[in-house]
C-alpha cells in the first residue's frame, strides 16, 4: 500500500487549471496550453507529495482517491491526478488499476457550525491482496466526510 497526500497551495491551485473537461480543446494552441498546464501540475504534485509506503506491484491495483477541493465537480480532477500519481505505481502505468473509489469533500471556512478544512488531494493504491485495507480506507474517508457536515463546533 502506498498513500500520497498533497496539500500544498501550488499543487491545489494548478489542479484547478487541468480539469479533464478542459483538456478536449479543439485548437492546437489550446491543446498545447493545456498540456503545459498539465505538465506543471504533474511536476508540482510530485514535488509537494507526502508519500507513505512503497510503490504497489501487480496487475490488479485498487485506487482510492479523496479530494477536498472547493468548487469542483466530483469527477473533474480524476484523470489529471491519476496521471500525476501513476509514478507511485511500480510499473508506472495506470492500466493496472482495476478498481477505483473516489470521494469528494468540499472544504469550508471555519464557523460556529462547521470545522475548517484545508484543500487536499490524497491517493492510495492497494494491491489486490490488500482488498480489506482498501475497503477500510474507503469507510474511514466516508465517515470523515460525513462527520464534516455533522460537526457543531
Amino acid at each position: 500500500m502506498i498513500s500520497v497526500h498533497v496539500d500544498h497551495d501550488e499543487a491545489i491551485t494548478l489542479v484547478k487549471t487541468v480539469y479533464a473537461n478542459k483538456l478536449n480543446a479543439t485548437s492546437r494552441g489550446a491543446r498545447y496550453s493545456m498540456n503545459t498546464r498539465k505538465r506543471k501540475f504533474t511536476q508540482a504534485f510530485a514535488r509537494c507529495a507526502k508519500v507513505q509506503g512503497n510503490p504497489v506491484e501487480g496487475d490488479l491495483i485498487i485506487a482510492v482517491y479523496h479530494f477536498c477541493l472547493p468548487r469542483c465537480d466530483w469527477d473533474a480532477p480524476i484523470k489529471a491526478v491519476q496521471d500525476a500519481a501513476e509514478q507511485f505505481l511500480a510499473c508506472r502505468n495506470d492500466r493496472v488499476i482495476k478498481s477505483a473509489l473516489t470521494f469528494l469533500t468540499r472544504p469550508v471556512k471555519g464557523s460556529k457550525k462547521r470545522q475548517e478544512r484545508r484543500p487536499f488531494i490524497e491517493v492510495s493504491f492497494f494491491g489486490y491482496d490488500e482488498f480489506d485495507l482498501a475497503i477500510q480506507k474507503a469507510e474511514e474517508i466516508g465517515r470523515w466526510s460525513h462527520s464534516c457536515w455533522q460537526s457543531k463546533s
